[in-house]
């Protein structure tokens, strides 16, 4: 009997680290019912050693396999595809009075990313939220700042010689 709980134990956890690679919930739900089998074998069969084991082994296992998650396998091949390996630098939030906010209205940047028509740009060298005026505008596209709607920075496209594609 000890050694079919160690093996439903042990097949719990694999098949809940399987649901890494192959989501879906089915694998990660019978490791679940798997771990929860040893439980009810282990207190059932031996009330004391389960009970201990429930208590004390569980938790000290759950965090030896969080501590080789993030201290050991995100350094292996498998890991970095796993893991998030880099950051995005913040997006600046719309702060300050409305004269200061009225002055960036003019002010010429760049699109960092497509605006559908929400999207990032870069304007002074900060990255702000931004919403073209209905139209797509793809990422790298030179952006003018037309006006302050609530907060958000209401932009147009400019063409290479800097003019405004369409009049205002």
């Amino acid at each position: 009997m000890v050694l079919v709980v160690i093996l439903l134990a042990v097949a719990g956890v694999a098949l809940i680290i399987g649901e890494v690679f192959v989501p879906g919930g089915i694998i990660g739900t019978l490791g679940l019912l798997a771990l929860i089998g040893c439980i009810v074998l282990a207190v059932g069969h031996f009330p004391t050693g389960g009970i201990i084991a429930t208590v004390l082994l569980i938790p000290v296992a759950g965090l030896g396999a969080w501590l080789f998650a993030f201290r050991v396998l995100r350094k292996t091949r498998l890991g970095q595809s796993v893991f998030l390996q880099s950051t995005q630098k913040g997006v600046s939030v719309l702060s300050g009075s409305a004269e200061e906010l009225m002055q960036l209205v003019g002010k010429r940047g760049v699109a960092l990313s497509y605006l559908r028509p929400a999207g990032v740009a870069d304007i002074d060298g900060d990255r702000v939220d931004v919403v073209s005026e209905g139209e797509y505008v793809k990422a790298g596209t030179p952006i003018v700042v037309l006006e302050i709607e609530g907060s958000h920075l209401v932009v147009r496209p400019v063409d290479d010689e800097g003019e405004q594609e369409r009049a205002t």
